[in-house]
Order: C-alpha cells, then structure tokens, then sequence
C-alpha cells in the first residue's frame, strides 16, 4: 500500500506504483488497463475529496485486484456512471472508464472515508 497527499503529482505517482507491482508479479501485460484505471481513481480522489489518497494493489495470479481510498465518505454514486454526461464536458467519465474496462468494480463506504476497488483477470497476452 500507498498513501499519496491530494495533489496534481498523485496520478503518476499511482500508476508508477501500480506499474512496479505489476512487473514484479509478471502482470506487466496488464500495465495499461490497471494504470489507466488507477489514474482515473486518484484524480476523482484528489480532485473531488482533496484529501491524501490511499492505494493497495494485490494478485492471487488469477486476478489483480487495486483499490484507491480517500478520507470523504459518500459521493459516490455507483449507478451514476450511466447517466449521459454533455457533449464536451471536460469531466465526470472516470467511472464510465472503470465499469467499460474492469472486469469487477465497486464502492465501499467506511467511517474513514470510501473505498472504490476494480478486478482485472490476469489472463497472458
């Protein structure tokens, strides 16, 4: 795990640590997907709760599994990721990147804050 402070830097912080874990376990084949999605996390996380960012990654070789933490409980709706957003918005389809490209995905509510987690099977290339 990682803790981030709620800043522009975090998204990349985010995905070189995901990226790392990846290559250690021999997933580096899941690098795109896994660090497209954990940017789009820790943006919402440092651009909406702008509080520190938590992040912990983990494969049972059949899955990875990642899941960001801010310290704003609420806020997120889940089935809000199929509503229409407008012609040129400049936000608001970080979730509609997630529920396209994981394979599971969900939010967890906690006295804390929330917990928003997705699952990419570790199939080979």
């Amino acid at each position: 795990m990682t803790r981030l402070p709620p800043d522009r830097q975090s998204p990349r912080l985010a995905r070189r640590f995901v990226a790392e874990r990846l290559a250690a376990w021999g997933c580096a084949h899941l690098e795109e997907v896994t660090t497209l999605l954990v940017s789009e996390l820790v943006t919402n996380g440092v651009t909406h709760a702008a509080t520190p960012v938590a992040i912990a990654v983990g494969s049972d070789g059949d899955t990875v599994a990642v899941a960001v933490t801010d310290g704003v409980a609420g806020g997120v709706d889940p089935e809000g990721h199929g509503r229409a957003r407008p012609r040129g918005a400049p936000s608001g389809r970080g979730l509609h990147i997630v529920d396209a490209l994981a394979d599971r995905w969900g939010v967890s509510v906690h006295e804390g804050g929330k917990t928003i987690w997705f699952e990419v099977a570790a199939r080979p290339t």
